[in-house]
């Protein structure tokens, strides 16, 4: 044996001390710094080092993104990394909303696909106001379709929809840890109800909204929806959409009333979701049109 040369079961453990030292999805750049300050802490030599094999030891993760067929390569010693965590890495600063929160509150079993990130841009939130809008130019409005994302990233046939908002502040972003041990940013139970009420395109639709608001409603207190809405600083009269979904929980009538007096009165006639028609029923209560399948 070469004097200096380690052996067969020295290196193996210098492999393993890499491949956990890689089971988080990063950077090209990263990944080598993470293998050449363990290369230089096991004062690895060049025989050594090719002995390690260590494109072996690491997975290359091709990610497209379709909004300018652009592709972004991270780099992992599991085959199969959370494809959470492989988000997380796309955006270090972002966190999961709608649907993809409820798993991540450890809410649902599955992961209900596509994912959604989303990331704040720096931005001032508007003065809150009371606003009132002209009823026929809000009916035009919500007649059209939703605007829909096209910044997406595709993980192993996983769609990652990647969002920008400006203004919230992260208001009621939270940090939790998955099963694998992991941390991750989420919305929390209200905000995310918030979210899907006004984005119900990104929800599954006003029918999958409804479930959602049966899974979460009970776990989450009147005053947080009163106080994140408000924190939100919303123009459209989104309160209203989530009156109506509330109602068909076990929200009781006090709680219900508390809601409406918070965020009262209702100014304007208003719409559950996009593309309105003249089939949709009507909630005299909330004031609002909502399809007629619901």
């Amino acid at each position: 044996m070469k004097q200096g040369t380690k052996t067969t079961s020295e290196l193996a453990k210098i492999a393993e001390e890499i491949k956990k030292n890689l089971q988080i999805p990063s950077s090209a750049e990263a990944t080598k710094q993470i293998i050449d300050s363990i290369i230089s802490k096991n004062k690895i030599n060049q025989f050594e080092r090719k002995k390690l094999s260590i494109n072996k030891l690491i997975h290359r993760l091709p990610i497209r993104f379709l909004k300018d067929f652009a592709e972004k390569e991270l780099f992992c010693s599991l085959e199969e990394p959370h494809p959470l965590i492989v988000g997380r890495e796309l955006k270090r600063d972002g966190y999961y909303c709608y649907e993809t929160a409820l798993f991540c509150l450890g809410l649902t079993k599955t992961i209900a696909k596509p994912l959604f990130l989303a990331k704040e841009r720096p931005g001032k939130n508007p003065e809150k106001v009371n606003y009132k809008f002209d009823n026929e130019k809000l009916r035009e409005e919500f007649s059209k379709s939703p605007r829909l994302t096209n910044n997406i990233a595709v993980f192993k046939k996983i769609q990652i929809h990647l969002l920008e908002r400006e203004g919230s502040k992260n208001t009621g972003v939270i940090e939790v840890k998955l099963e694998n041990g992991q941390n991750v940013k989420t919305t929390d139970p209200a905000r995310t109800l918030i979210d899907c009420a006004i984005a119900p395109h990104y929800s599954g639709g006003p029918r999958n909204v409804k479930k959602i608001f049966h899974i979460l409603a009970d776990k989450v207190k009147i005053e947080e929806f009163i106080n994140t809405y408000l924190s939100l600083n919303l123009s459209y009269p989104y309160w209203q959409r989530i009156g109506f979904y509330l109602q068909q929980t076990s929200v009781n009538a006090e709680d219900l009333k508390k809601f409406k007096m918070a965020l009262g009165p209702i100014s304007n006639k208003f719409f559950l979701d996009k593309e309105f028609t003249e089939h949709w029923k009507y909630s005299d209560e909330w004031q609002l049109y909502y399809p007629d399948d619901l």
